[in-house]
């Protein structure tokens, strides 16, 4: 990957002149207050257009600039990086050569992101950065072949298999599991440490408490889980777990109509 140092965004935006001193103290005052990200609220405050910050990104990283919606992908992205890793970590594969993969980040500061995205793609990545709100239009558009939404999830619990709600029925009648789809809320500012959390100890499920698949929100705020047992007591000692870092709605899913 490209070798990059940690970079303070907020400091570099005044370096440039794209902010005032001023500017960056409210902007982080509202970031500890709010968790949000610096880059967002200095966006959404007005004090800087994105593409500037991105462009200035561009230049200090010596990293391309891509334009999402003017760009064609050659090969399906979605085959490299499964939906939950591009919107947990707000990448993309933008291509694939001799030189390894070209990958486009909304934040290429981000150096948790990136080691853990080295991890888990195969030979060398080189960074482009590109806009977040462009790079969730495209993983709509590309990742919507595979899953279509949250809705049908019982239908799309098993990517690989493509299982219908009908064979899933059958499945949980035969074993006498129940199905639950449970919601994570995620507190503000937690979500580092949430994954973090995960790398180092997994999903800490208690024996009998089975996950099957998950799907993040638009928004990366929330994770929608489907999980199965025949105990529901089990979901309490679970949350133990995690409760210093998310909020949870757990409902029972009775069968399809018709089925």
């Amino acid at each position: 990957m490209n070798s990059r140092s940690k970079i303070r965004l907020g400091d570099l935006l005044v370096e440039k002149g794209f902010i005032s001193q001023n500017q960056l103290e409210q902007a982080l005052a509202d970031q500890k207050s709010s968790g949000r990200k610096l880059g967002h609220i200095l966006i959404e405050n007005g004090y800087v257009r994105e593409d500037d910050m991105l462009q200035m990104l561009s230049k200090q990283l010596m990293i391309p600039f891509i334009d999402l919606l003017q760009y064609t992908f050659v090969e399906n992205p979605a085959g490299l990086l499964a939906e939950d890793q591009a919107r947990r970590f707000r990448a993309i594969v933008l291509s694939q050569g001799e030189q390894g993969l070209l990958l486009g980040m909304a934040d290429p500061t981000n150096t948790f992101a990136c080691d853990e995205l080295e991890k888990i793609l195969p030979g060398s990545i080189r960074l482009a950065v590109v806009r977040e709100s462009d790079l969730l239009k495209t993983l709509d558009t590309i990742y919507s072949k595979s899953v279509q939404s949250i809705g049908p999830a019982v239908e799309t619990f098993d990517r690989s298999s493509q299982s219908n709600s009908s064979a899933l029925v059958k499945r949980y009648r035969r074993y006498q599991m129940k199905l639950y789809m449970v919601v994570e809320h995620f507190n503000a500012g937690t979500l580092d440490e949430i994954y973090e959390r995960f790398d180092k100890k997994g999903r800490m499920l208690p024996e009998g408490l089975y996950y099957l698949n998950s799907w993040l929100s638009k928004d990366g705020d929330k994770c929608f889980q489907l999980m199965e047992t025949n105990d529901s007591a089990l979901f309490q000692k679970w949350i133990k777990n995690w409760d210093d870092l998310v909020t949870y709605e757990i409902t029972e899913i009775g069968q399809k109509p018709g089925d």
